[in-house]
């Protein structure tokens, strides 16, 4: 066991600072002491740098435990949730260096102990949440500007880390330089209380989180590089500060921006002003939208609350595709881990899915989303009465959660999508294609992948899309299910987005007119709107060469529920492989397309095709998602014993009347 170094070794810590870090800078780094206040994500980001840069003395200040959530950015591992921050912190910094001198206060800092906790600091780094501890907040810069000691405080927005230095010591300046008074810290008003953030260091892309937050009142989300970037300015900041040097007032990394060429950045910047009127407009009406938004806990918010794991399934089955995203699944829970999954039938799409196979392979699609991030076992009844009151297709029983990668099998479930941008061709080789036939053979399906002439299959496309434009039923079902703006899709979070449909604002608008007037809609199709809306759809199909083709053989309702499931095994194994998928209905609408498809696979006339995928590299670097319900939306609650009676005897289950 290699002992533990020495006092005489203290030079051999930091030695591969050499010129990098002078002498002088050094010492003087050893000679300070630095009050943390608050060791969470943002304070705690430049402890560790600091101490392996060579500090001398740490204050470690933060009244919070570690929970789970604190694991994506701060300096805590799994073995320390429910633990001090400060004192976790506090064995990092022994760990590291055991010859830092370090004062813990695990209680936080008050007013009866901030004299303490200032004894013999020459910086503080002010990370103290003013939604929580304003007062604290504003004495620290109070007591600081007295004793003239320099202030950094942190703040992340999305990529982007911003200090904000208050030097108290060149004068004795009121605190937050005058921008922020005691009374609002006293009475806790958060606006006030943040005046000294100012407008221009919010980024463009954060500005709309910014107004979601302010309306929904969830968490503000900060990542671990913010986090890394905060930690690389601070301590840079403090060397500075350590050596009596000036520093700017505000200093700042934006991540993204980096990433951005300089045109993105010229973009990004354009976008500033409009994005921070939304913001400005969002806190006048936070309270407002607040309140309008409050829901009544339902028995199925509080049976997914209780059960983890319940909760994560129903969130998985409604990540599943559906015909027009129009997500109809019903899930009854029948029993502690039961779920009768049946669809909501006023969902249903007439003109699109007559005859409601659709629904059952998105039935068969929610299965599969469920088995993939746990074990599970499905029984369906074998009813094809789709329309039947109540109807369920089968049970599904809940075991346990995959522990076995089940970051990244729930990562590929966020991430499957339809995208119908451009695509680059991607060699797949026969392996690929062989493993997604051996996935779905189970299922009695099969899954074919081809390279076809893409102009050819694009001509089918066309053709199958021209007449489905042309019809008016169509139409009017597909505009019902197009979302316009932010606003719509927050109220139905079905259907397309004009984003999700890659669809410009031109476009959009367009749309949105047609839909408001039947006779502004005629007219544009009586003018030939079918034949550009049949082009427009399928005009990046020539893009990619490659296509898949999920098939089969038995199209009665089981066969048509584990079909579902096939494509759902299919898209998931070709978004593992970080591929795009695009399915192409228009191209196999038709009996006559449907023979031709198979012919051109290889298949025998005894398969029915039921999907075709265009599949490549993703031409953009954003795929576009569709809205989705909350999960708790689908979920619905009935008294156990009748449930089970239910499912056992194939009855439907009817949801209670006040669902």
């Amino acid at each position: 066991m290699k002992t533990m170094p020495g006092p005489d070794e203290l030079d051999a810590f930091v030695v591969r600072n050499t010129d990098v870090i002078s002498a002088p800078e050094q010492a003087a780094l050893r000679a300070t002491r630095l009050l943390v206040a608050g060791c969470g994500s943002v304070g705690g980001s430049l402890v560790e740098p600091l101490v392996r840069l060579g500090i001398g003395s740490v204050v470690l200040a933060d009244p919070e435990t570690f929970d789970l959530s604190n694991i994506n950015r701060q300096a805590c591992l799994l073995a320390d949730v429910g633990q001090s921050k400060a004192e976790v912190l506090a064995r990092r910094v022994a760990d590291v260096n055991p010859y830092v001198d370090v004062r813990v206060f695990p209680a936080g800092l008050t007013e009866d102990n901030l004299e303490d906790a200032f004894d013999g600091t020459t910086v503080v780094f002010d990370a103290i949440d003013a939604a929580s501890s304003p007062w604290v907040k504003y004495r620290v810069h109070e007591l600081a500007s007295e004793r003239r000691i320099p202030v950094v405080a942190g703040f992340d927005f999305g990529g982007k880390s911003v200090l904000y230095v208050f030097d108290y010591r060149r004068k004795r300046a009121a605190p937050f330089y005058g921008r922020a008074s005691a009374e609002a810290h006293r009475e806790g008003r958060l606006s006030e209380c943040l005046k000294w953030l100012g407008y221009t260091h919010f980024p463009a892309d954060f500005l709309p989180i910014i107004q979601d937050r302010m309306i929904t009142g969830k968490p503000w989300p900060q990542v671990a590089y913010c986090v890394l970037a905060m930690g690389a300015l601070g301590t840079r900041c403090m060397v500075d500060l350590a050596m009596q040097r000036r520093v700017p007032h505000v200093i700042t990394f934006d991540t993204h921006m980096a990433m951005r060429t300089p045109l993105g950045r010229l973009v990004e910047r354009l976008k500033i002003p409009g994005r921070l009127l939304g913001a400005l407009a969002a806190a006048r009406r936070a309270a407002k939208a607040r309140a309008a938004r409050a829901e009544v806990p339902s028995e199925a918010d509080d049976q997914l609350g209780t059960d983890p794991t319940m909760r994560l399934v129903i969130e998985a089955m409604a990540r599943a595709p559906s015909p027009h995203n129009c997500q109809p699944w019903r899930f009854v829970v029948t029993g502690p881990r039961e779920i009768a999954i049946g669809w909501d039938v006023s969902r249903a799409l007439d003109a699109v899915d007559p005859d409601d196979f659709a629904i059952a392979y998105a039935i068969g699609c929610a299965v599969e989303a469920a088995a993939t991030i746990a074990e599970v076992s499905f029984t369906q009844t074998g009813s094809g009465d789709y329309r039947a009151p109540g109807y369920v297709a089968g049970t599904l029983v809940v075991k346990a959660l995959h522990t076995e990668g089940q970051v990244h099998r729930r990562g590929i479930l966020e991430r499957r999508a339809t995208y119908r941008g451009g695509m680059y061709d991607a060699p797949s080789g026969d392996q690929l294609a062989d493993r997604l036939d051996g996935l779905v053979q189970p299922l009695r399906a099969r899954a074919a992948m081809r390279e076809l002439p893409p102009d050819l299959i694009r001509r089918m496309a066309l053709e199958g899309a021209r007449g489905l434009f042309g019809r008016s039923d169509y139409v009017d079902e597909l505009l019902r299910h197009i979302r316009i703006g932010r606003r719509e899709a927050d109220r139905d979070p079905t259907g397309f987005t004009a984003h999700s449909l890659s669809l410009g604002p031109v476009r959009a608008r367009l749309l949105s007119l047609l839909r408001s007037s039947l006779l502004l809609r005629r007219l544009a199709f009586a003018s030939g709107m079918a034949k550009l809306m049949a082009h427009t759809s399928t005009s990046a199909i020539g893009s990619a060469s490659r296509f898949v083709l999920v098939t089969t053989s038995d199209f009665s309702p089981e066969g048509r529920v584990d079909v579902g499931r096939a494509i759902m095994r299919v898209w998931l194994e070709l978004t593992r492989q970080g591929l795009a998928c695009q399915p192409i209905d228009f191209a196999i609408c038709t009996n006559e397309s449907r023979a031709q498809i198979l012919a051109m696979f290889n298949l025998p006339s005894t398969e029915r095709p039921v999907l075709l995928f265009r599949v490549g590299k993703a031409a953009s670097t954003q795929l576009p998602r569709s809205p989705r319900l909350p999960a708790h939306s689908f979920c619905h609650c009935v008294p156990e014993d009748r449930a089970r009676a239910s499912v056992r005897s194939g009855d439907a289950i009817a949801a209670p009347a006040e669902v």
